[in-house]
C-alpha cells in the first residue's frame, strides 16, 4: 500500500488526512496519508523514517529546511528555494514545489492579474514563491515584514532584481503604503 504524510509542526489544524483520503477513493486509489507533526530539532532524525513513504507533503516550519536532506530538486523548488511534495525514490528524496501551481491556476480561474500593485505579507517560502511570481507576471510588489524577517526579504529583493531583473519594495509589517490590487497573506497566520 501507498503511504504518504504531511510533515510540519504544529499540524492540528490541517484536514489533509481526510482531503487525500477522499481524493484516493474518487480515483480508486489506495493508500495512507497521516500527520507527522514533529518540532524542528527532530527533522533530521526524522529523515530515515520519510524515506520509507512513498512520499510526503511538507508544511510549515521545513519548506526550506527539508532542503538539504534531498537528494534532487524539481526546477521549481531550486527557483523559488522552498519544497512542498517530496517523492520517495528508492533510497533517494526528491523535492518539488506545487505552490505555483497552485496559485498560478486560482489566479487565473478568478479572472485575477498579477499585473497590479501586489503586496505580500511575509517573505518565507511561500512569500517567496508569491514575490517571485508576481514580479515575473509584471506586478509591482512590495512585502512587507516584520524587523525578525528583514535580512530574508532584503536577499529576496536582491535576488529578484539579479535574476529577473525586476525591482521590489519592502516595507514594515504594521505599515504597507498605498493602495494595492491585490493583498497576499504568507504568513503562518491561520495555521
Amino acid at each position: 500500500m501507498n503511504r504518504y504524510a504531511l510533515i510540519g509542526y504544529p499540524l492540528g489544524h490541517s484536514l489533509s488526512p481526510q482531503i487525500h483520503e477522499r481524493l484516493f477513493q474518487l480515483e480508486g486509489l489506495t493508500g495512507e496519508y497521516r500527520l507527522q507533526p514533529f518540532p524542528p530539532e527532530q527533522l533530521a532524525a526524522q529523515v530515515p523514517a520519510l524515506k520509507t513513504l512513498t512520499g510526503f507533503n511538507v508544511t510549515i516550519p521545513y519548506k526550506q529546511a527539508i532542503i538539504p536532506y534531498l537528494s534532487e530538486l524539481s526546477e521549481s523548488a531550486r527557483l523559488y528555494g522552498a519544497v512542498n511534495t517530496v517523492h520517495c525514490v528508492d533510497d533517494r528524496l526528491v523535492g518539488s514545489n506545487t505552490d505555483c501551481d497552485g496559485f498560478l491556476r486560482t489566479m487565473s480561474a478568478h479572472g485575477v492579474s498579477l499585473d497590479t500593485r501586489v503586496c505580500v505579507l511575509g517573505a518565507g517560502g511561500v512569500g517567496r514563491m508569491f514575490a517571485i511570481e508576481c514580479a515575473r507576471q509584471g506586478g509591482d510588489v512590495t512585502v512587507a515584514v516584520r524587523e525578525s524577517g528583514r535580512s530574508r526579504a532584503e536577499a529576496l529583493r536582491k535576488e529578484i532584481a539579479e535574476q529577473f531583473g525586476r525591482k521590489i519594495s519592502l516595507c514594515d509589517f504594521a505599515s504597507p503604503e498605498g493602495r494595492f490590487g491585490l493583498l497576499i497573506n504568507a504568513t503562518p497566520v491561520g495555521m
